[in-house]
């Protein structure tokens, strides 16, 4: 009878023994307690990280061996402790799903295995058009998925006057109105919409406008009530500087991919070249003064200069005598005043011309991406030609800055096209256009493919920009 209630306390033991040892190693098994990054609208940074954390240490083969990642691009494992991050060693696609599978199994440094595995998906942003809207209104800033149709405002404040974005795409920086009548400079993140603007400076009231930021995000150029330029660094938060000579007209600020600052000086009528540090590199002689681009390599500058040109067309008095004979001899040529894009090589007084027609209207140069087309507006002065609107046209390039074959990308000859801006995949162009001949009407943002295809964006958008 004894042998029989030892034996019963000896099996009950080891029941509740085993039963404890499981209830242990269940409490011991690894589990995911978070991953990162989730989905947030408009997709994240193309250089986003992966984080898993675990409730345990873990070995790391079990877990890299049971772990897969669509699109597949190099990742560099880093561990911490029980958080593993993976770091992209190259960009996410754009507008990639990023989809990471962990499967069950992996195991804790005592060897437990995880029971369940984990799955999650967020999305890239994709490269988006930002804009600024309504025109003529209290305009705000958007970005615009192209493909999706989905639009996120990123302001919603005092009106935007001109904006950039960083080079990786991830924080912006613009002017808005202040209550002085001038304008102050903000700071935004773009991937924290509940973050407010970060105001930066403040020009009280001077209107300070036109932004352009250096190719590493190191300095912002702007103007300063359209007659000076002036630099901020953001590197180190100094107080901004004027660049441009005390005294002198000067806007049109742009920077080179290797970090030159062009701008154009009204009062000596001359394009002026700086370093970083201000020291003047080249100035070359120009009579317009409008919308000019660096090529891709930073040693050639494309800018409109405008010439009186005198045409074939005989043309007799004018006004009252305008019906009245007059001998051929007494007739004159008409002139007018063409515009003609020119080559500027840095360190070189000589230009050359890259457009020759003498009859013509040229402006607004862009190059692609890769430096092989150059797009540009141009307008016929002659009558046979002649439109009310300036059109889109492409010049193929060799060696840089050698034109290789002209021809026209659009044909609405009511309208006028500016601000173009090239996508980066180098197929496509973003650009303004608003009918010369019915002023009421908002202008309009297009998206332009190289073989002429056309779909409207936005009615009243305007400043158009690509951001990856």
């Amino acid at each position: 009878m004894v042998t029989m209630d030892i034996r019963r306390i000896i099996i009950l033991g080891v029941i509740v023994l085993l039963a404890s040892v499981g209830g242990t190693a269940l409490l011991l098994r690894p589990e995911v307690v978070s991953t990162s990054p989730q989905a947030a609208p408009g997709g994240l940074p193309n250089t986003s990280t992966i984080e898993i954390i675990f409730s345990r240490r873990m070995q790391p083969e079990s877990v890299i061996e049971r772990l897969t990642i669509s699109p597949a691009i190099e990742v560099k494992s880093v561990w911490e402790d029980q958080t593993l991050r993976l770091i992209p060693m190259e960009a996410w696609p754009s507008g990639a799903e990023v989809t990471v599978t962990l499967e069950s199994g992996a195991q804790s440094r005592i060897g437990l295995p995880a029971a369940a595995g984990v799955s999650w998906s967020f999305r890239i942003s994709p490269v988006s058009l930002a804009y600024l809207w309504p025109a003529g209104g209290s305009s705000q800033l958007y970005l615009l998925d192209p493909q999706s149709g989905e639009t996120i405002q990123l302001t919603n404040g005092s009106p935007v006057l001109s904006f950039v974005f960083s080079p990786n795409g991830r924080s912006v920086y613009f002017f808005a109105e202040n209550n002085q009548g001038g304008s102050d400079l903000f700071s935004l993140p773009r991937f924290d919409l509940e973050t407010e603007p970060a105001r930066m400076l403040t020009c009280q009231r001077a209107r300070c406008d036109n932004l352009a930021i250096a190719p590493q995000g190191t300095a912002l150029a702007y103007t300063r009530n359209d007659n000076q330029v002036w630099l901020v660094n953001l590197e180190t938060g100094t107080q901004p500087i004027q660049i441009s000579p005390e005294g002198e007209s000067a806007y049109q600020p742009a920077w080179s991919s290797t970090g030159n600052l062009s701008y154009y000086n009204a009062t000596q009528m001359v394009y002026t070249v700086v370093d970083p540090t201000g020291k003047i590199i080249s100035t070359w002689p120009n009579q317009s003064g409008e919308h000019a681009a660096w090529a891709p390599g930073g040693t050639a500058f494309i800018a409109p200069d405008a010439f009186l040109q005198e045409t074939n067309i005989l043309r007799g008095p004018s006004g009252e005598a305008e019906n009245e004979e007059v001998d051929e001899s007494e007739l004159e040529p008409v002139r007018v005043l063409n515009s003609q894009l020119m080559v500027y090589q840095l360190g070189r007084d000589q230009t050359t011309a890259l457009t020759e027609d003498q009859l013509a209207e040229d402006f607004w140069p862009t190059f692609s991406p890769d430096g092989s087309v150059l797009a540009f507006t141009r307008r016929y002065l002659d009558e046979q030609r002649w439109t009310p609107g300036r059109q889109i046209w492409l010049m193929s390039l060799t060696s840089g800055t050698s034109p290789e074959q002209i021809k026209p990308l659009t044909g609405a000859e009511d309208y006028l096209y500016t601000s173009l801006k090239w996508h980066p995949d180098g197929k496509q162009l973003a650009a303004m256009r608003f009918n010369v001949t019915l002023l009421t009407d908002p202008p309009e943002i297009w998206l332009i493919s190289l073989d002429g295809k056309a779909i409207r964006l936005v009615i009243g958008g305007y400043q158009p920009a690509w951001i990856p």
